[in-house]
């Protein structure tokens, strides 16, 4: 490469903003910035401090002093209702998915889960699957989620063949939805 093709080359990163002309030549753009600087921690440590002094803090200090008047009914029923929302928070993702599955499609849950797992394949799982079919019902609805799987069945009883299962199952439950 001879000097003028690298003057030329400089002058265009020049153009470019990639280097920057000082006293002292040429250096990269922002090199200054860019380069490591030695400090202590107490700068850091003090500003973080600050920071954290300033974040408002949205809890109040004391709780209601009498509790609001229930009946026992209206008590127990709150009661079974923070049981099953702290129950579906414990459980696993995975348990959730099936639970909502199971809910929704009730008897032809585990066909629909072994669909997908066949059409997962190699690497379908029994969690995965719950996954897929859970995101799909709550995309879609459980309506259109079922009625694309009967949808699947009728095409293959008919001798259909359709390559890519999932994305068809998915595409039809969306177009269903729409309608």
């Amino acid at each position: 490469m001879s000097s003028q093709d690298i003057e030329q080359h400089l002058s265009d990163l020049i153009l470019a903003g990639l280097i920057d002309i000082t006293p002292d030549g040429r250096v990269p753009h922002n090199w200054n910035r860019r380069q490591f600087v030695s400090d202590r921690s107490t700068e850091r440590v003090r500003k973080h401090r600050k920071r954290k002094a300033e974040t408002p803090c949205n809890v109040s200090g004391t709780a209601d002093e009498t509790p609001p008047e229930q009946s026992r009914a209206e008590a127990e029923q709150s009661r079974a209702e923070q049981t099953e929302r702290a129950d579906a928070r414990d459980r696993p993702p995975d348990d959730q998915n099936f639970s909502d599955c199971k809910f929704a499609f009730n008897g032809s849950t585990e066909a629909m889960l072994s669909e997908v797992m066949a059409a997962m394949q190699p690497y379908g799982d029994r969690k995965g699957a719950s996954q897929w079919l859970a995101t799909t019902l709550r995309t879609n609805g459980a309506e259109p989620t079922a009625q694309a799987f009967q949808m699947l069945a009728n095409a293959r009883a008919e001798g259909q063949v359709i390559a890519r299962i999932l994305p068809w199952w998915s595409k039809t439950a969306a177009s269903l939805k729409a309608n």
